[in-house]
């Protein structure tokens, strides 16, 4: 399979694409909330997981699925509310990174920002989600200037780094934006970097790559 790397903003993000992307962005887009659960859902977002005759499907019809080894529990919609925002955080120790499929992107006003530990060491994290998402207790950032920002794009595929603090704000959206989230197993010994070299071997310039 030939990806092209769209935007290489290691250690942050990769967005790449390939022939035929539109092909499985359209069938998880039909598929939508349909034989789904409810993972988790609040006023800024729900999760919803789809149940494994469809996780099989869509994983199925992935270029990577021989490369990685997705979770079949954990095939997701993340599904933003307009004008909400998230906490900054890290993924659970046992997601370091995500493959992130946009399904709907309406606009260009979602922004998620990444930040190096040294720019927030002043801010502590919360205790109620210790063993999960290792959330920041204030998600007031204002002071702080990103180490990096991206806008997701519809038509690509993100390689994305949970294992630096992040977070994402719609809050000058009046739409939903809808992401396919997918985990691999072997948690927490698999990185970012360890996934794009898998993806893209040691080639870190933009172009057209031959997965090896």
């Amino acid at each position: 399979m030939k990806y092209t790397i769209i935007e290489d903003c290691s250690p942050f993000y990769v967005r790449f694409a390939w022939n035929g992307i539109e092909d499985i962005i359209a069938l998880v887009a039909s598929l939508s909330t349909i034989d789904t659960s409810i993972r988790f859902s609040n006023s800024t977002y729900t999760h919803y997981d789809f149940n494994a005759d469809k996780a099989n499907q869509i994983i199925n019809n992935l270029p990577m699925k021989s490369d990685f080894d997705f979770m079949m529990n954990r095939v997701g919609l993340f599904v933003t509310t307009p004008g909400s925002k998230s906490s900054t955080h890290k993924d659970a120790t046992d997601h370091r990174f995500s493959i992130n499929l946009p399904i709907e992107i309406l606009d260009n006003n979602c922004v998620t920002s990444w930040y190096n530990d040294e720019e927030i060491n002043e801010f502590k994290l919360s205790d109620s989600h210790r063993g999960y998402s290792r959330v920041l207790k204030s998600i007031d950032l204002t002071s702080k200037v990103p180490s990096k920002t991206m806008i997701a794009r519809p038509n690509e595929c993100i390689l994305f780094n949970t294992d630096v603090f992040h977070n994402w704000d719609n809050t000058q959206s009046i739409n939903q934006r809808i992401v396919l989230t997918l985990r691999v197993n072997n948690p927490g010994k698999m990185y970012f970097d360890d996934a794009k070299k898998i993806l893209f071997g040691n080639v870190a310039e933009s172009g057209l790559l031959q997965q090896s």
